[in-house]
């Protein structure tokens, strides 16, 4: 039993709160807080939400943009804002600037992939400048283990967590070879690779069905004014975008693509639900994966952290796993998003209500079309298509109603390739270590690069664990 003494008390203001004596062992023989490591701070600055604006080429950073799973910013419309000119304070963002979060979702840190000229970033967020082991550092600073003594340290019952300087004090474990060091900053430059290449096979296929679609010569459509009578009368409701000008738009130029479209089978296509007994956790011996709206990501990749225990299981082939109901967002721009679930790889899966699975296709007819989903003009084409006000959905007759461009097969085998591929991974050395990671991510699509992040980032979170208990650290190359 832990034994908190009187001083401890006194020094806590007599407050008997369990999370004012909670004690975080480290065991590294070398250890130094995060502010003996750093050589300065750059605060950011707060505009006042009266500076922003519809539209603009300067952006504000929030602390939005910032997660657990990703290691640079995460754009969107809630994350990252336009702002008015004269608002613009320039931070001279760069590449590789280590930004960490002090408010709100505190802990979270990015290393940006690329500068950022037009950007500056609120006052809940700082720049910390490294001129050493910047690479470890930030690699432990996104270790879970990190942000568990920031949370000891924090105080308890506010709304919004407030870190103030006090990540300052959370401890830095060092292993005591450098070469574990450099295995550890080979790791996550790895990972950092691997997403932005990931982001960059996404951008090339929305750029591939842009092209085909020929969309830099749509016209608007001048005669979508007010809704007809016979739309009304089809879709009885008003709680949606069908009516819209680029609903028209979208909607005309893909029915009337040159080599025709084509629609889910109403056969091929079902609907998932949550079992009544069931048993959900992390454990990874439970039975079968467990899926829901918010484990698919916004590019197409699932989260398989959770599984579940239940009588029976819906996931049994090859499927395309559809999001037709979420709250996220306020637009409807994200239902719609799809992944391809490859039952050989993945094994048996159960997902909920609030996904829709797509199954009895071949594999590539899956994969084209959830690559079509993902895409920014078929994201903006379920926006209008959804209804509802709070809980966005489509429905099995919207979905049903979606055009898929008959695109030629070298164009269908190109977008396909770069969503997935199935590389075989192979062993590597102490000096090729790098290169063949990256050797492999140009070849390898979203799925493929999403699976290594996640089996580099155990590593990675495995020998930062040991790092922290004093253990022998396993060194291993090659692409995981």
């Amino acid at each position: 039993m832990t034994e908190i003494k009187f001083s401890s008390v006194l020094n806590n203001r007599n407050i008997l709160s369990p999370s004012n004596y909670s004690s975080f062992d480290i065991l590294a023989s070398k250890k130094y807080p995060l502010r003996d490591l750093i050589d300065g701070i750059d605060k950011g600055i707060e505009i006042g939400s009266t500076n922003y604006v519809e539209k603009s080429d300067y952006k504000f950073i929030r602390t939005a943009a910032f997660t657990d799973y990703k290691c640079s910013i995460v754009e969107d419309e809630n994350s990252v804002l336009p702002i008015s000119k004269l608002a613009f304070i320039d931070m001279n963002l760069k590449q590789n600037d280590l930004l960490i979060v002090k408010d709100s979702n505190v802990g979270e840190a990015v290393l940006l992939d690329r500068d950022y000229p037009s950007y500056m970033y609120s006052s809940g967020i700082n720049r910390i400048k490294i001129s050493k082991d910047k690479y470890y550092i930030y690699a432990v600073i996104k270790n879970d283990k990190f942000k568990e003594q920031l949370f000891s340290k924090i105080p308890k019952g506010a709304t919004i967590m407030h870190a103030k300087d006090l990540y300052l004090d959370c401890i830095i474990p060092y292993p005591n070879s450098r070469k574990v060091v450099e295995y550890v900053e080979s790791l996550i430059k790895i990972i950092i690779n691997k997403e932005n290449e990931l982001k960059n096979k996404i951008t090339k296929i929305n750029e591939i069905v842009l092209t085909e679609l020929n969309y830099s010569n749509w016209t608007k459509d001048n005669n979508v004014k007010y809704p007809k009578i016979s739309q009304l009368m089809q879709i009885n409701r008003l709680d949606t975008g069908n009516y819209t000008e680029e609903f028209s738009v979208i909607d005309n130029n893909i029915k009337n693509y040159y080599n025709g479209c084509f629609y889910i089978s109403e056969d091929c296509i079902s609907g998932g639900n949550t079992p009544k007994q069931r048993y959900i956790s992390d454990n990874k011996n439970l039975k079968y994966y467990w899926i829901v709206p918010s484990y698919i990501y916004d590019d197409g990749t699932i989260d398989l952290s959770y599984k579940i225990d239940c009588d029976k299981n819906n996931i049994n082939e090859n499927c395309m796993l559809i999001i037709n109901r979420t709250s996220k967002g306020g637009l409807g721009e994200y239902v719609g998003i799809s992944s391809y679930y490859d039952y050989g790889i993945n094994g048996k899966a159960q997902h909920n209500q609030g996904i829709y699975r797509v199954r009895d296709n071949n594999d590539k007819k899956l994969i084209f079309m959830t690559c079509l989903m993902n895409s920014k003009i078929y994201r903006k084409y379920c926006a209008n298509l959804s209804m509802g006000s709070k809980m966005k959905e489509l429905k099995l007759n919207n979905i049903l109603s979606i055009p898929f461009p008959n695109f030629p097969e070298n164009v269908v085998s190109n977008i396909c390739s770069l969503y997935y591929n199935q590389l075989i991974k192979g062993e590597s050395t102490s000096e090729q270590f790098e290169i063949d990671n990256k050797n492999w991510d140009d070849r390898a699509g979203v799925l493929d690069l999403f699976s290594s992040i996640q089996k580099t980032k155990e590593k990675l979170n495995d020998i930062i664990e040991n790092i922290y208990n004093n253990k022998d650290i396993d060194i291993t190359y090659k692409i995981f």
